[in-house]
């Protein structure tokens, strides 16, 4: 038997999560689902039907803050001694012990998530279309609304008014945004992991105050770092070269400097941050091993 991974030991230690905790993932969903409806409800008009434009923003909003605080109790374990001591007694490597969490963290709670968030908002917009369609004056076939007929002329209008490169061009920016933001979501999940290996009380409120010192100190030693290197004359020539593209000499200068950071951010954060960060948390639970 395989001591670093075995798929049966993890799939007990899956099942144990889940018999232990599935009438407070239950309760969750239902709170989850409660506020959703709330949201919704109170952005609606319904008299005539529309929906205030706020689904995408409590969409991300809803996913970054309950994810944040439902991986924080997945990792409850390691927040205090006399827990953390009994969970890692478990029978299992340390490695399973990290994926386990990984998995409630990074795969079973994105999908009831976006599944809940799903249904709420389908049948939201299905009862504003409803209310919508009822106050239209529809074309009468033998005395009867002709509901699909009007549904399918108004569908085709739409593909007339945008053209397929516009609807093309929209949708991929839309998809590009989702996986930016599934991206930053994945690094705040694995910082809070790691917060959990770290801090043994009050990880989610000590990795958050955490976080926003390192990036208030990186901040300043960057933008002292482009001072000392530049002074002004990085701000003179990021002027000019706002004025003019096509100034010789000082888009060599200027490029690079608001280039190269910003692509150096890109790769970490798309193929270094998070497998750097769960690497960090996984020495950090075997530090803990008794």
């Amino acid at each position: 038997m395989n001591n670093t991974f075995d798929f049966n030991r993890f799939s007990l230690l899956v099942k144990r999560q889940w018999v232990e905790n599935k009438n407070l993932f239950l309760m969750a969903s239902v709170i989850l689902t409660g506020l959703g409806i709330i949201f919704y409800a109170l952005n609606m008009n319904w008299v005539n039907g529309s929906i205030r434009n706020f689904q995408k923003e409590l969409c991300y909003f809803g996913l970054f803050l309950s994810g944040t605080i439902f991986t924080s109790y997945i990792f409850r374990d390691f927040h205090n001694k006399n827990a953390s001591t009994n969970f890692l007694l478990i029978p299992a490597s340390q490695f399973e012990k990290l994926l386990n969490g990984l998995f409630y963290a990074f795969i079973f709670f994105p999908i009831i998530y976006f599944l809940l968030f799903g249904i709420v908002d389908f049948c939201f917009v299905k009862i504003g279309n409803s209310i919508i369609i009822s106050q239209e004056k529809l074309p009468k076939v033998d005395g009867v609304y002709d509901l699909l007929n009007y549904t399918l002329y108004e569908g085709i209008r739409f593909t007339d008014a945008v053209s397929i490169e516009e609807m093309a061009e929209k949708s991929y920016y839309s998809l590009t945004e989702f996986l930016f933001i599934l991206l930053f979501w994945g690094i705040v999940q694995s910082i809070m992991i790691l917060g959990s290996m770290i801090f043994e009380q009050w990880a989610l409120i000590k990795t958050g105050f955490s976080v926003f010192v390192i990036a208030l100190l990186i901040g300043l030693l960057f933008n002292l770092a482009i001072k000392l290197s530049y002074g002004d004359l990085y701000e003179r020539l990021q002027q000019i070269e706002t004025q003019n593209d096509n100034i010789d000499g000082y888009h060599n200068f200027v490029s690079p400097v608001s280039s190269f950071f910003n692509d150096m951010l890109k790769i970490l954060a798309k193929y270094v941050a998070i497998p750097l960060i769960l690497i960090i948390a996984y020495f950090k639970l075997k530090e803990k091993q008794v």
